[in-house]
């Protein structure tokens, strides 16, 4: 409701709704709910409290701007303006805060970690992307035991996924002088050999897993939600973070652009 408010706030501001402004000119109520518990939120409660006093405070600043007898000129709307802007980015890092409170397992790095020249190869940024690809390898072994065909286009599509996350890691571990030569070369290649060593074990486990369904079942749907969860959940919102939430409309073709691939290929295979 808060952020409703905010934004019809803006554009009254910004003359979108300016022939509404005269009617809903001092219609503005407050409306307080205190039965919404913070129990669950223990660990973010100090941070939201904070968030949610800084709030208060730019609220309390606009009710006296509106409540004030004398004219509203054009720095008093600049300052209105200023002031909302504010509170919604008050509002998007409470909204932050709650999302990451509710997440049952919290993620120990929101980044990958960046070297600095002389550092020595951080186990931080090679584990994650081990385990990246040994259930990438994973699920494409079981795809294989499942349909040839399946195990090209997911080999396809792992194989560009790889290649951006390789030049990646690769920027990385190059400034990790710290660290020998040959321990670079092996945090290097250690994900792609994980993950060949993984598609063997997939392979493996479909094929024996073909004679009980609720297995076979089983393996396939975990490689796929892991790598949906992996997309959906850490790649997507970072890339989203990145951006800074701008919106580049080529950018939303792209999901689309690759599921025409897809389905281009698994007519042509």
């Amino acid at each position: 409701m808060l952020q409703y408010r905010l934004d019809h706030a803006r554009r009254l501001l910004e003359g979108s709704e300016a022939s509404m402004a005269q009617s809903r000119r001092g219609s503005t109520t407050a409306k307080k709910d205190g039965s919404a518990s913070t129990s669950r939120w223990v660990a973010d409660r100090e941070k939201m409290e904070q968030i949610l006093g800084g709030l208060r405070v730019m609220a309390f600043h606009l009710l006296e701007h509106v409540e004030q007898t004398t004219p509203i000129d054009i720095a008093v709307l600049l300052d209105i303006h200023d002031n909302v802007d504010e509170m919604d980015h008050g509002l998007e890092e409470l909204h932050r805060t709650t999302e990451n409170a509710s997440f049952k397992w919290h993620r120990l790095v929101k980044t990958m970690p960046v070297p600095a020249v002389g550092s020595v190869v951080p186990p931080s940024l090679i584990i994650p992307v081990i385990v990246d690809g040994f259930f990438d390898g994973f699920l494409i072994g079981v795809a294989c035991s499942l349909s040839r065909r399946a195990a090209a286009i997911l080999a396809c599509a792992n194989c560009l996924e790889m290649s951006f996350l390789g030049m990646a890691v690769a920027m990385r571990v190059r400034k990790c002088t710290g660290s020998s030569e040959m321990v670079r070369m092996a945090s290097l290649a250690a994900p792609p050999v994980m993950m060949w060593v993984a598609s063997l074990v997939g392979a493996a486990a479909g094929s024996s897993s073909k004679d009980y369904p609720l297995l076979f079942v089983s393996f396939v749907g975990f490689g796929v939600v892991a790598l949906l969860y992996l997309v959906m959940n850490e790649l997507l919102p970072d890339a989203r973070e990145a951006m800074e939430g701008e919106d580049v409309w080529w950018v939303n073709c792209i999901p689309f652009v690759g599921i025409y691939i897809v389905v281009f290929m698994d007519r042509v295979l």
